[in-house]
This record gives C-alpha cells, sequence and structure tokens, in this order.
C-alpha cells in the first residue's frame, strides 16, 4: 500500500486507531514497551565513585562454586598460618616491583593475596594485577622483563616507549596520568614486557591462542602486540598493571570511562546488559587451581590471559561509546525482547505496522509479520552482540580517534566530546533500499519506539528523534542510513 506523505504524521510512527481495521493494528502498536526509567535515568547523571572493596571481592568470586569459593576463602594465614610468608609477599607488594619468581617461591600466593586484600593489608588492584601476570605466564611462558613506570616525578624510557607512545596523550594528558600514577602504589607503578616468538604466532604450527592474539592486534592500540623493531623473530606484549589500565582508560575517556570489574570464571550475559547502566564492564581473571574462562565468543581459544585482554579491548570499546547513548542500546535490546514476547505471544498477528517512506513524496504501509521462532533466536544473539557492544562500537570509536588526532585541548577535562549520532544495528556504509523495506524490521521497530517515546528518549537518553517530514523531504530518491538513522536522531551531549 503506498500513499502521499502526510506531514501530520511521522514516518515509522504509526498506532493504533480506527482508521483502519483492528487486524492490521501491529502488536508492537497496541503494547509499545513501557519506558521503565529506572534503569535509564539512573546513569544519567551518576558520578564516578569508588566502588566499595566488599563489592569488588563479592563480584570476583560470584561465579564459583561453594568448592571453589572455598579453596579460596579457607585459606586465611592472618589466623596462625603461614603468617611470614604473608607478610613477606605483602611487603614486597607494597614497596617493590616483582618478577615471576614469586609464582614459584610462594605456592600460595594467589590465596595468601587475596586474604591480604580482604584484610586491607593491600590494595584490590595489586591483587588483581598479581593474578594477570601469573596468568600471563602461565599461558606464554617467563619470557618477560619487569620495568619500572616511573623514575622519581618522571616516566623512564622504557614507559614512553612501550606504554605511553602507543596512547598518543597529549601534553596535559600526560601530566594528568602522571599525578594518577603517583598516587598508585609501588607495585602498581610497573609493568612488564612479554617476549612472544614469531613462530608461536605465525609458524607452521602455531600456539592455539595464536589467532586470537593477531585479531586484537588490530582491535586496540592499547596493550596488544607489537613488533619488535630490534628483532623480528620476536613480537612484545605489554603487561600493564591494573592500575594502570583504570588510569589510562580514565585519561583518554574521561566520564565515559568504564570501571572495569574482575571476576573469575565466566560471567552470564545478563550480567554485562545489567552493568551498562551503573558504568560497569566485567573483566576475565584467573586463579590458581580453579579452571577459568580461557574461550571468548564462539568458543574460540584465548588462553587464560588472551580472555582478559578481550575484556580489556572490550572495555575500550565501551569507553568510546558516549554513556547515554550505551543506556540507548540498553533500551534497543529491552525493546528486542519485547518483539520477541509478542511474536510468541500473538503468532497470527502482526507485529508492527508502519509507515515507510518511499521518497519524498510517498511511503508505504508496511505490516510485519510476528517473528518465526528462528528469527526470535537471531534476535536474541543480536542482543548479546549488542550488550557485549561488537556492534556500534567501531563508529564511535573511529570518530574518538578523528577527535583527539585533531583536537588540541588545553586539559584532559575539556576534551570535546564527539558529536556522534545514536546508530541502528546497521554497518554505516550501507544504504537502506526504499523498495524492500521488509529487510529492515529492527530499524523500523527502533524508530517506532524512539517516536513513540520521544520525550523520554531525549529527557533520560539525551538523544532526540527528528522524525519531522522535512528531514525525510532530504532523501529523494532513498534512505542513506548514515543520514536518515544516525545523523537524524542526534543531540549535542554538552
Amino acid at each position: 500500500m503506498i500513499e502521499y506523505m502526510d506531514p501530520f504524521i511521522p514516518p515509522l510512527c504509526y498506532r493504533a486507531d480506527h482508521s483502519y481495521p483492528a487486524y492490521a493494528q501491529g502488536s508492537l502498536n497496541r503494547e509499545p514497551l513501557p519506558f521503565h526509567l529506572q534503569p535509564y535515568a539512573l546513569a544519567r547523571h551518576s558520578p564516578r565513585v569508588n566502588t566499595p572493596l566488599k563489592f569488588r571481592l563479592e563480584r570476583l568470586l560470584q561465579n564459583l562454586s561453594a568448592d571453589e569459593r572455598y579453596l579460596i576463602e579457607a585459606f586465611d594465614p592472618t589466623y596462625g598460618y603461614d603468617v611470614h610468608s604473608l607478610h613477606s609477599l605483602v611487603n614486597l607488594l607494597r614497596h617493590y616491583s616483582y618478577t615471576e619468581t614469586l609464582f614459584s617461591e610462594f605456592p600460595h600466593f594467589a590465596q595468601l593475596a587475596f586474604s591480604a586484600c580482604k584484610h586491607q593489608l593491600i590494595h584490590f588492584n595489586q591483587l588483581i594485577t598479581l593474578l594477570m601476570r601469573w596468568s600471563a605466564v602461565e599461558q606464554f611462558g617467563a619470557n618477560l622483563t619487569s620495568f619500572r613506570l616511573m623514575s622519581g616525578t618522571e616516566f623512564t624510557e622504557e614507559a614512553i616507549q612501550f606504554l605511553l607512545s602507543p596512547c598518543k596523550m597529549s601534553h596535559s594528558e600526560l601530566e594528568f596520568f602522571k599525578n594518577r600514577c603517583l598516587c598508585m602504589e609501588g607495585s602498581e607503578r610497573t609493568f612488564w614486557l612479554m617476549r612472544i616468538p614469531e613462530a608461536h604466532l605465525t609458524g607452521p604450527e602455531p600456539a592455539p591462542w595464536a589467532h586470537v592474539m593477531l585479531v586484537m592486534e588490530n582491535g586496540s592500540d592499547l596493550f596488544t602486540l607489537k613488533r619488535n623493531s630490534c628483532n623480528r623473530e620476536e613480537r612484545l606484549l605489554v603487561i600493564p598493571s591494573f592500575s594502570i589500565c583504570e588510569a589510562v582508560f580514565q585519561v583518554l575517556y574521561q566520564d565515559d570511562a568504564v570501571e572495569l570489574i574482575p571476576e573469575l570464571k565466566k560471567a552470564p550475559a545478563e550480567r554485562l546488559l545489567n552493568d551498562i547502566p551503573y558504568n560497569r564492564r566485567v573483566m576475565a581473571v584467573h586463579f590458581p587451581g580453579i579452571a577459568g574462562m580461557e574461550t571468548i565468543e564462539n568458543n574460540v581459544y584465548s588462553g587464560m590471559y588472551g580472555a582478559t585482554l578481550h575484556d580489556l579491548i572490550h572495555g575500550e570499546r565501551f569507553s568510546t561509546i558516549p554513556r547515554q547513548h550505551r543506556l540507548g542500546h540498553v533500551r534497543k535490546i529491552h525493546l528486542y525482547q519485547h518483539c520477541i514476547y509478542l511474536s510468541q505471544k500473538y503468532p497470527n498477528r502482526p507485529l508492527l505496522v508502519a509507515y515507510w517512506p518511499i521518497n519524498a513524496r510517498q511511503r508505504r504501509l508496511i505490516r510485519y509479520p510476528a517473528l518465526t521462532a528462528s528469527e526470535c533466536e537471531k534476535l536474541q544473539q543480536m542482543c548479546l552482540e549488542i550488550a557485549d557492544m561488537d556492534l556500534p562500537s567501531c563508529k564511535y570509536k573511529k570518530k574518538w580517534m578523528q577527535l583527539r588526532h585533531y583536537v588540541k585541548c588545553q586539559s584532559p577535562q575539556h576534551i570535546e566530546k564527539p558529536n556522534i549520532a545514536f546508530p541502528g544495528h546497521l554497518d554505516p556504509r550501507e544504504a537502506l533500499d526504499p523498495n524492500h523495506p521488509e529487510h529492515y524490521f529492527h530499524v523500523a521497530a527502533c524508530i517506532h519506539d524512539m517516536a513513540v517515546h520521544r520525550y523520554e528518549w531525549n529527557a533520560y537518553l539525551g538523544i532526540d528523534v527528528a522524525y519531522d517530514s522535512e528531514h525525510w523531504r532530504e532523501q529523494p530518491y532513498g534512505l542513506d542510513i548514515a543520514k536518515t538513522l544516525f545523523d537524524g536522531f542526534e543531540r549535542s551531549l554538552e
């Protein structure tokens, strides 16, 4: 059904009324997803606060069985057993850097460190750094060197070459980063340089984790593999302290930087979604004697430290997405799950009835049928990918990197926010075909929700919806996704 454009009816915003018979009204038109304010309004103005130690320790153990928790918590030397080892480890972590020999010198180093952290003898970040470096040695071997981050109040040459240069910080950002580093514990102001033989990555019999490490090399400029200009037979991998990771994120992305939440074993997918309004992102870590997470998406083997590095990269991707936009993606996931629910509840009713613009003067009434079982499964998989920010992050990161390259800042607090439109789930290079709108249900459903709840999207997510008829006339022969979906729903974050 094609008709002329009515300037008083916004595109893709047809709602149930008496001008069409009841059978033509879609389930989503009748039962739009309510806009629950709490999860979206919660993070809109929430400041960054120090997460309590009790919460962080509980999240660290949350995925473990009772027996696995007992293995960690029952070993408490503060009650008389191996107190000397505990104090030796604490003294080492408080004041000095350490080498991989620590893992053999202290057979129960992980339990000792956990107990010391629980009794606030060391910082939580020192415990996580210890576990990160142990997993790196377990995966790659002990071919590594420890370097100090600072000498006095200045960065060391090694820190500038291997750690700071890839971050591309401005002078003012370096000063801000330096102030953060001077507040760290002594053992946190160190990093390790791991040397990985090229044969383990590209040789005839590469290591099981080689493919993942090479893929991640192109996914981030921070903490990933780098070629050794002095030795082509090996590559270099920086193993930072956990405090360095947090400081780098906060300097580069300021208020948009996510808080990394270390957890043992694999966290359920729902937790990724639930953490977004709180500006958190799970990071996998490992503990001796407990089977950890050694695979990532699609059960691809990554190794222990590879899983941690994978989550660090995702944490960086999250941080490139403005916080309010992340909440928009949470809303999209809730909307798609609502569509799955309606399709199962009303399988014989159209799921959505919407107007689709054909050109500047015409539109087409589309009745999107209820989703089939296979389509529901595909949409659910899409929700998991959006929750992990696999889909929208590339566009944001590219914009951030362009901005950081061209904008000269006086201080890190005054970096201009990237004016990025809220995207749909399509490649921005792809063009919408106006002759086949039935292929774009997920886009139509998202725009329909934005139109129905325009005030809420604007007030709580900071995203306005430009769906007036003049806007759609800008594309007389079709809808270019970069123009209509991205730039059309743009609102300054200032």
